[in-house]
């Protein structure tokens, strides 16, 4: 007995066995693809948060809490202890990708945008922060003017809600 399928069914067993690869992709696509991060205004997020739910971002930001400055010359301790927060001008940004066990407690970014050109080249991404195991927060402290798609482009790559970006947009700093 031979087994052996019609031409007419064989036609219908490969249209509907590419369909079935043609929506494996698709979904297999979609669950591995990076989601855009959706940056958002620093003040908009502490009113739509609320003062309750922000009261450890408002420490991080405005109290003297342990931090470092990275710069061209090296780390140095603002507040000693394990910092909370670290400061960088984003001209400086590659040197965070350099291994410092100071980088592991740090809660808080601030990259400090004080260049029009510094603007164009400013990029973030999952690689260049993973020294940093405990980051929650990455604000972009501007006084050029910023809008929120320029800081999309600058933080792309990342999976939604890995981190939270914030930027602000100052006279002065």
């Amino acid at each position: 007995m031979t087994n052996y399928l019609l031409l007419a069914d064989r036609k219908i067993c490969n249209r509907l066995f590419l369909r079935l690869m043609f929506i494996c992709a698709v979904l297999g696509l979609s669950l591995t693809k990076l989601q855009a991060q959706n940056p958002i205004l620093l003040e908009k997020y502490l009113l739509e948060e609320g003062m309750e739910n922000t009261e450890y971002l408002q420490t991080l930001l405005y109290d003297n809490v342990p931090a470092i400055v990275i710069s061209g010359e090296g780390i140095q301790e603002v507040r000693s202890g394990y910092p909370q927060r670290a400061t960088i001008d984003a001209s400086q940004i590659g040197s965070v990708s350099n291994p410092d066990d100071l980088f592991r407690t740090v809660k808080l970014l601030q990259v400090n945008l004080t260049k029009e050109q510094d603007k164009a080249a400013l990029r973030l991404n999952p690689e260049l922060l993973r020294n940093f195991f405990n980051l929650y927060y990455v604000l972009i402290n501007s006084t050029v003017p910023l809008t929120q798609a320029e800081v999309s482009s600058i933080v792309s790559g990342f999976e939604e809600g890995q981190y939270i970006f914030l930027f602000t947009v100052n006279s002065i700093m």
